[in-house]
């Protein structure tokens, strides 16, 4: 919303540059519903107040337009804010400032990693149909938040570093093992994966 607002107040020649005279306001125009559009396909906890926002902004531009327009991205829309009632779902009772601590006997842990283990089960099942690059920022972003909490699990680093090789990025999953390898030195299991891993890869040097 702030962006939003910096749309509509901002001069539209400083944001745009070389803009028509008689163009500026449909240059802002277009740049404010641009924002709208992306802002209203994205699950986050603001996802309805701004559809009711962007409601508004259509139907004061033209109602018979924003008719149209608002029917064209209400499935997304609506597809967002199921997705997001989900994700909201799975992130309940994780605790996502932690300590990370070595495994123990604390039954808290172990449900701490069941709970991760759905949220990032259902981001890497793709329910908002993004591309593969964006899909591995977003996957690659809740690995690295769970390894916050969970950085002395071997389970978590070898799904982190297995999951990126399932999508052909082999450099990067052998980043991930030799992480995985400086944060438990003295995980052997992890050690002879990431060596697996190499000799898989013909890298007999780096497997040694």
């Amino acid at each position: 919303m702030e962006y939003v607002m910096f749309l509509q107040q901002c001069n539209a020649k400083v944001l745009f540059g070389d803009v028509a005279p008689n163009n500026e306001e449909s240059a802002k125009l277009v740049a404010v519903r641009r924002a709208f559009q992306r802002a209203v396909t994205i699950p986050t906890h603001s996802l309805e107040s701004l559809w009711r926002d962007y409601e508004k902004f259509e139907n004061s531009v033209n109602r018979q337009l924003a008719k149209q327009i608002l029917n064209d991205l209400q499935g997304q829309y609506s597809t967002s804010r199921t997705i997001y009632r989900e994700l909201k779902k799975k992130w309940e009772g994780i605790k996502g400032g932690a300590l990370a601590t070595p495994p123990g006997k604390s039954h808290g842990q172990y449900k701490q990693q069941k709970l991760w283990t759905s949220l990032i089960a259902f981001e890497r099942s793709n329910p908002l149909k993004l591309e593969k690059e964006s899909l591995g920022v977003r996957v690659e972003l809740v690995y690295n938040q769970c390894l916050l909490c969970l950085y002395h699990f071997p389970e978590i680093w070898y799904e982190y570093a297995t999951w990126h090789a399932s999508t052909g990025d082999k450099e990067r999953a052998s980043e991930v093992f030799k992480r995985a390898i400086e944060a438990l030195p003295s995980c052997t299991i992890l050690s002879f994966a990431a060596a697996d891993f190499e000799a898989a890869q013909d890298k007999i040097e780096e497997a040694k």
